[in-house]
């Protein structure tokens, strides 16, 4: 008479339910591409000057984290300042009045 081998009954199905997986995939890649890469830009755009050791960590962590989302939004989001003079529209722009000479006018060539 053969002994049947012992076998706990776990619940845990072995089998891959693929659209579960791909639709926390998607939740997951979602707020990894879209939604954090924003918000960890804008975090270090406000504190940029008034971080201490620990927070600049944290932040370049993060930047290590979700670099591949951070160079898809890079193009994209622009945080410098727009020039004070109101003709220019742009931080390309170059002045219209003629008698301002451009930054790199202003200083004689070496």
């Amino acid at each position: 008479m053969g002994v049947a081998p012992a076998l706990a009954v776990t619940g845990v199905n072995d089998e891959i339910d693929l659209y579960s997986l791909l639709v926390s995939g998607g939740i997951i890649s979602f707020f990894y591409f879209i939604v954090m890469p924003p918000i960890i830009m804008n975090w270090m755009r406000l504190r940029w000057y008034k971080r201490k050791f620990v927070e600049m960590y944290f932040q370049f962590m993060f930047v290590f984290l979700f670099f591949p989302g951070l160079m898809l939004w890079a193009p994209f989001l622009n945080f410098r300042k727009f020039p004070r003079d109101p003709t220019m529209k742009y931080p390309w722009s170059t002045p219209n009045d003629d008698n301002i000479p451009l930054y790199k006018d202003r200083y004689e060539k070496l």
